[in-house]
């Protein structure tokens, strides 16, 4: 018994030392491929996909994210105007939104685009918590090929009495801190 426990102890400890190795040469700007975006690197911010019975929630993650943006080091931000007229919001209305705006990014010249998508957005009654779960995803327009360098989700649950806005902000603050910084 002692022997087995010694075994594993011993291979658990290898295995440790080989991942703490290979970890070590990881690197957040790999995720940009060889030549890492500069802070004037020109990005658009294209228009999320609401899934939800809640109208506004593309809107207001929207402008929670142009105002987070700068933080990451991206200064130039461009949104992709929400046309006007058409207010219903259907699933066809979304997609075709969000394929309008990738034709925009490719057409401006645009280096890179945010984009993603609101799955649930409820908002917290008295006794309940708000919950929201988006995903965020960064693509990369170079050489004509959309390519997707950076996506990531998550679910954020607020306590009762906070807002849906308060409990978005908070989820879009803990997904944007994973997001590789852009070099100065």
């Amino acid at each position: 018994m002692a022997y087995s426990t010694l075994r594993f102890m011993l291979c658990a400890l290898l295995i440790g030392m080989l991942a703490g190795c290979s970890l070590s040469k990881l690197s957040w700007s790999g995720l940009f491929g060889p030549s890492q975006p500069s802070a004037d690197a020109r990005w658009a911010l294209l228009p999320f996909v609401n899934y939800t019975d809640q109208g506004d929630a593309d809107e207001q993650v929207e402008r929670m994210i142009t105002v987070l943006l700068p933080s990451n080091g991206i200064r130039q931000v461009n949104n992709f105007a929400k046309p006007a007229g058409n207010k219903e919001a259907s699933f066809v209305n979304e997609a075709a939104r969000l394929q309008n705006a990738k034709a925009w990014a490719r057409k401006k010249a645009f280096d890179y685009y945010l984009s993603g998508e609101i799955t649930e957005w409820q908002r917290g009654e008295e006794n309940s918590q708000p919950v929201v779960t988006l995903s965020l995803t960064i693509t990369s327009l170079a050489d004509d090929d959309d390519e997707v360098i950076w996506t990531v989700s998550g679910t954020g649950t607020g306590k009762p009495g906070d807002t849906v806005y308060d409990t978005a902000r908070g989820l879009l603050n803990t997904l944007m801190s994973s997001m590789p910084k852009v070099s100065d």
